[in-house]
This record gives C-alpha cells, structure tokens and sequence, in this order.
C-alpha cells in the first residue's frame, strides 16, 4: 500500500487546507479519508522492477496579490521500506512525501508555465484509457462508427499534446493503442472474429494497472521490467 499525506506540505500554518481532491491509479484500489488529507493507494502483486505511477489533483490555499507565491511545480518520491519479491503475497507499507516549490510572482517562470513531462504523460494514458474503453463499449453495442470517432479524436490530443511534441516515448505508445484501436474497429469482421476486441482489451488493461508480459513486436514497451523483456527476447530467439 502507497499512503500519501499532505501534512507539512506547505508548512504548519497552512498544512490543514491542502486537500487531496482526487487519486488516479487505474484500475487499483483506492482510498481517500474523510479529512481528504491522507490517500492510500494498494498494488496488488508488485514484482521485483516494475514501477507504478500514481496522479493527484490537490487543492491548495489561494494566494493573491503583489509579493505573494505561486505554485510553479511539484515533485513526489516515495521509497519502499520492506521489499519481500519471493514473497509476493506479503504486504508492503511505503511513506510518500511530497515537495511543492513556490515562486515569486515576478519570477519568469511564471510568464510561460510548463507542466512536468511526466504529468503531461499521466494525464494523457488517462486520457487514452478512458478512451479505449469508451470505445470498446460502443462496438460491444453495435456502434463501431461511434467507437472510430473516440479513438480519432483522441488521437488528435494525443498528437497535439506536449509530450507528443517532444516524441516521448510514453506518447508514442500511447498514440500506437489507439492506431492498433482503430484498426481494430475498421470492420464488425476484424472486431469480432479476428481478434480485434482481444486486442483492445489487453491495450485497456495494460494502461490501465501499467503492467504488461509482453509487447508487439515494433510497438513501444513501456510498463514492461527488464527481466520480463529479457524473457520475452530470449523466447524470440528460441521459437
């Protein structure tokens, strides 16, 4: 379990009005307190190299006016305390802090604010997931014209997005479920009888817990650990 706290996050006077608004963990099991002050996040099965990302939304005290501090940035690190990886079934406890920078007003980087690439890329699997599924209920329902116009305008975020604009790895992965989604729906043929609906499925579920055995071949891997990737070569090589 992940527990995220935002006691001390702006100091004593102003700890008890950073609020957690919302948690995005994908498909994981999610907890907010009623303060709204701790969240807990559980993984289920974590082994050994894999890594999970986890997206808040928190509310801060409103600051305005000449001389006073703006949010320009925030960063979040967590440390595993206890690693058991031949015991998988044991449970794991890890702390979580969190630092936010403020700036002067008439600091320059408040002039042309740049989100953190790694939010940019976030947000945009959340996107693209919402959007998979969002598609993959309209073919199930018979609609695969519905499910075409989803994908295709997610696609267009995606390529007009930050991350994409600096050719991410993340993004381009991104952009490939949903290229392989709509393809995947191009017909009631493809969807149903060859394997398009699998298909899709094992994109939403990957995206969805950032776990995933396996990668097409030219397609970008980017939940995969390394051991499951040398698995996956050494596999190659032998068939």
């Amino acid at each position: 379990a992940l527990t995220l706290r935002t006691a001390g996050l702006l100091g004593e006077k102003e700890a008890d009005q950073v609020v957690i608004n919302s948690v995005e963990a994908g498909h994981y099991s999610i907890s907010i307190a009623p303060d709204l002050q701790t969240a807990t996040v559980r993984f289920a099965n974590m082994y050994c190299g894999e890594k999970r990302t986890v997206l808040l939304q928190l509310a801060l005290p409103a600051l305005a006016g000449p001389g006073h501090s703006h949010l320009i940035s925030s960063s979040v690190q967590f440390s595993v305390l206890n690693t058991v990886c031949q015991h998988p079934s044991s449970s794991t406890d890890s702390g979580c802090s969190c630092e936010i920078e403020r700036v002067p007003v008439e600091d320059e980087r408040l002039v042309n604010p740049v989100r953190a690439l790694l939010v940019e890329e976030e947000l945009r699997r959340v996107e693209v997931t919402t959007a998979i599924k969002a598609a993959k209920a309209a073919a199930d329902g018979g609609d695969l014209s519905a499910a075409r116009a989803i994908l295709v305008d997610t696609q267009t975020a995606v390529i007009a997005s930050p991350a994409y604009a600096v050719r991410s790895k993340t993004a381009k992965a991104l952009l490939q479920d949903i290229n392989e989604g709509l393809d995947c729906v191009r017909s009631r043929n493809t969807y149903e009888s060859m394997g398009g609906k699998n298909s899709i499925c094992q994109s939403m579920s990957a995206n969805m817990m950032q776990r995933s055995s396996y990668t097409k071949a030219c397609k970008h891997s980017i939940y995969q650990s390394l051991s499951s990737i040398s698995f996956q070569t050494s596999a190659s090589m032998m068939g």
